[in-house]
């Protein structure tokens, strides 16, 4: 097998690849983010999606945990709160709102006699239809796509200090077609099928998984003013039980930090960057680069 180190190293031999798990990862938040590397052109599933409709593929804070010789992919429950992890407040909030399991696998190995990780079996935590990608399918065509996991695999894994990449091909598939039924009473949902492939039973897309560590010092968060248009996120914090309502709508932004917090105005210490993706055709990409750029006057 070759061996890849990382924030979460992994080894592979062919199509199988494993993870290998350190103590410390277990139980400790990650940020996933899914993509839609590629799509089919229509139905909302268009590749570089961030979102698609009727599925889960949206970013969600996860963890791995470890249920004696079962290793669970849990998306944590972030929505609800409580300041204090300590506070009675918390464990009701605890009680009160469940994570998710995303997926689950069985640990490989004994532990390594030095750094004491565990290799884990990737393909039953990626893949899989976590992102609940054919029942979207199921929705948009009123086909029975599933997905077939034989024709499913990793494409590339790729690892850094900071993150751990994995590109999937998923293949779905339906043995037969649905068509309408005679008498269907006029405007009522009908089977249809995708134009865009070459056999509508069988539909291929890509997936991109990234796991990013989190900051070490959190980002002081921001609230939302309504008078002012925001992208926010909205969070239940029930610290307070005095408070009118424990709904708050906080204001998603990058994180910018001073160099020299003294200074009136200041160079950031990791500035917003911007990638122009490489199917924008040529001839627009001076136009597009300057227009991204003129933000740099706000």
């Amino acid at each position: 097998m070759e061996q890849t180190d990382g924030l979460i190293g992994f080894w592979q031999k062919d199509e199988k690849v494993w993870l290998e798990l350190k103590p410390e990862d277990f139980n400790k938040p990650f940020f996933l983010s899914p993509k839609l590397a590629r799509g089919i052109g229509e139905a909302g599933l268009f590749g570089g999606s961030i979102s698609v409709p009727g599925s889960r593929v949206d970013e969600r804070i996860v963890e791995f945990r470890r249920v004696h010789n079962l290793i669970q992919l849990i998306a944590v429950n972030s929505d609800f709160v409580a300041r204090d992890p300590k506070a009675p407040e918390a464990r009701a909030v605890a009680a009160g709102f469940a994570p998710s399991l995303l997926a689950s696998t069985t640990v490989a190995s004994q532990p390594h006699p030095e750094r004491k990780t565990v290799l884990v079996d990737a393909a039953p935590l990626f893949l899989n239809d976590m992102l609940g990608l054919g029942t979207a399918l199921q929705r948009a065509y009123r086909q029975g796509y599933a997905l077939d996991s034989r024709n499913t695999y990793f494409t590339t894994v790729r690892a850094a200090a900071d993150h751990l990449v994995l590109n999937v091909n998923a293949h779905f598939y339906t043995a037969s077609i649905a068509v309408p039924q005679p008498g269907t009473p006029p405007g009522a949902p009908v089977p249809t099928v995708p134009r865009t492939v070459p056999d509508p039973r069988s539909i291929v897309l890509g997936l991109y998984y990234a796991i990013s560590k989190l900051p070490e010092q959190p980002m002081a968060p921001r609230p939302a003013d309504a008078r002012i248009g925001y992208f926010t996120t909205t969070v239940d914090d029930f610290s307070d039980d005095l408070a009118r309502s424990p709904r708050q709508r906080f204001v998603n932004r990058w994180r910018l930090e001073k160099k020299e917090p003294a200074a009136a105005l200041s160079e950031p210490v990791k500035p917003i960057t911007f990638w122009l993706d490489k199917t924008v055709p040529l001839k627009y990409r001076d136009a597009i680069t300057r227009g991204i750029l003129e933000w740099n006057k706000a």
